[in-house]
């Protein structure tokens, strides 16, 4: 009679780590030999001769699986929980070889193979697989919860489709083997399951819209391909696949043929691996995943899966093309703003200079009108300047950018405060500052930063009053949060607008117009942080800005 194996080895049980898989395969054929000495009561080993190699056996190989997964997972919960698995396995083996000594018969090989196989199931297709995952990925250098995240999308979708299938196929096998295979002697029954298995397996493949095909790996034959593969050929080839067809009659050069052959020869030689391809059809770019496919430890066929990324790739084409034009904007914006600036200065000074020889030329014969117009002139030309050479102080900031380091906030927070230190002399202010953290960040820029907050904060306080300034840190998640508070007249807008380019934000007594606030936000921005104002007017203000770590 011919030898059938109820629970066929295939590539779904392997783990990827060779000693397991090969302790499974024992395990798998003494399981199918049980199965066929209660199936068709032929000469062979007895049950009680399987049980008993059934499980000295597991004992080893639990120790081997035990010894990989506390090597690597010590303390996970779910080792804790494989390793009780192991241990209620080897409880109940032990309980079926007493009941089987005791007599209990049929019942019990029943009883036997329906538990021997939702182990099997559960144990080498769920549990097993899911900490080999891990392992590998903890090999390959991952983190513990990036290789757990990869191994539950490995074992998710409709790879866990599949292992779902799987069991509910092996519970069905276990709970009617007995019956049917005494009642039906021949192999109709199983071709059956086989046959319904692979209708299956053939219903999740073609409810995907990627392309999915397998050739022989021996002449790259078709094996196997679904609806939008079909449909791909008859659209763009108007060729029906038929199974068997190679490389040769699939696609229309020589060149293209060859491409296909090495894209094959590379999965028999080196394993699994992703290409994009450009197909000659309808300009589509494919996302090629390829994949060696083993039946007993020997590669058989290779399977492609092959997803459309036309959109895609032609998106990111398009933003490419746009951060390139918007980076050539921005540096000719900032060319023109720089010389356009510079070069304003210029008749400004002539303005100023001639205005000045003109009152002192002129100053015994002017009245108080005529030399107040020439001081409105000279005081309309010193603003002109400022606002100018803030503009320039503007245009830096987004500029030619130092590089980011890691950088002691304490050290750049003292730098601006000794470059401040004629003023903070002068109006007697009072600092205090909390330990700063070490961040990313560009030196020039956030010393600029900290030195036109705090500039402001000496600059806005309140007549006959000292000004006292706090500046603190506190982490908030991945980010810092620094603080710049003082005690002066307070602003009565915290809007955005403040941070505006020649905007007044400060109350009322100070009009002028700056790029000071603009200027901060702008490198709050270049640093991935942003910056606020809490304040009510003539309560202080706290300017307020993140940097990531």
């Amino acid at each position: 009679m011919t030898v059938i194996d109820i629970f066929p080895w295939d590539a779904h049980f392997e783990t990827g780590i060779a000693r397991i898989d090969a302790q499974h395969q024992t395990l798998v054929a003494l399981l199918n030999t049980l199965a066929r000495h209660a199936v068709t009561q032929t000469n062979g080993p007895a049950p009680l001769e399987v049980l008993d190699e059934l499980a000295a056996y597991t004992e080893d190989h639990f120790r081997c699986e035990e010894d990989i997964w506390t090597r690597y997972l010590p303390d996970e919960p779910m080792v804790v929980s494989h390793i009780l698995g192991h241990e209620t396995f080897i409880k109940t083996i032990a309980r079926m070889r007493a009941d089987h000594l005791n007599g209990l018969g049929a019942g019990l090989l029943s009883e036997i193979l329906a538990f021997l196989t939702r182990w099997l199931a559960a144990h080498i297709l769920q549990s097993d697989r899911y900490a080999a995952h891990v392992v590998r990925g903890l090999e390959e250098g991952l983190e513990l919860t990036a290789a757990k995240q990869r191994a539950e999308q490995q074992m998710g979708g409709a790879a866990r489709h599949l292992i779902e299938i799987i069991l509910a196929l092996y519970e069905k096998l276990s709970s009617n083997a007995l019956a049917l295979m005494r009642e039906i002697a021949d192999r109709k029954t199983l071709n059956s399951a086989l046959s319904e298995s692979e209708h299956e397996i053939h219903a999740i493949i073609e409810s995907t819209a990627d392309m999915i095909w397998v050739v022989d790996a021996e002449d790259f034959g078709l094996r196997l391909f679904n609806r939008p593969m079909a449909d791909y050929f008859v659209r763009h080839r108007g060729l029906q696949l038929e199974h068997g067809m190679t490389p040769e009659m699939l696609v229309p050069d020589p060149d293209t043929e060859a491409y296909w052959r090495r894209l094959f020869r590379r999965a028999l030689e080196e394993g699994p691996f992703s290409a994009e391809y450009a197909t000659l059809a309808g300009g589509h770019v494919l996302l090629l995943n390829v994949n060696p496919v083993r039946r007993n430890g020997r590669i058989y066929a290779i399977s492609v899966f092959g997803r459309d990324i036309t959109d895609g790739k032609r998106t990111q084409r398009r933003l490419q093309s746009m951060v390139e034009d918007l980076e050539l904007s921005n540096r000719e914006m900032e060319r023109f703003t720089h010389v356009a600036t510079h070069d304003l200065q210029e008749p400004l000074r002539i303005i100023t200079s001639f205005s000045q020889l003109l009152s002192r030329t002129l100053k015994p014969r002017l009245n108080d009108q005529e030399s107040e117009h020439f001081g409105f002139i000279m005081e309309a030309a010193r603003r002109m300047s400022v606002l100018i050479r803030g503009l320039v102080s503007f245009s830096r900031a987004g500029g030619d950018a130092g590089a980011i380091a890691p950088l002691p906030l304490d050290e750049i927070c003292s730098a601006a405060l000794h470059t401040l230190a004629e003023r903070i002399g002068a109006t007697q202010a009072r600092i205090t500052r909390s330990p700063l953290p070490t961040l990313p960040g560009d030196a020039v820029q956030l010393r600029q930063l900290f030195e036109q907050l705090l500039g402001n904060a000496l600059k806005f306080h309140r007549p006959g009053q000292v000004p006292e300034i706090t500046i603190g840190a506190e982490r908030q998640g991945g980010l810092w949060r620094i603080d710049v508070r003082d005690n002066g007249i307070g602003i009565a807008d915290n809007g955005e607008d403040i941070f505006e380019i020649f905007q007044r934000p400060h109350a009322a007594g100070h009009s002028e117009r700056g790029v000071g606030l603009a200027i901060c936000r702008r490198i709050v921005r270049r640093h991935q942080g942003r910056i606020w104002v809490t304040s009510r007017e003539g309560e202080g203000a706290t300017f307020s800005f993140t940097l990531p770590e």
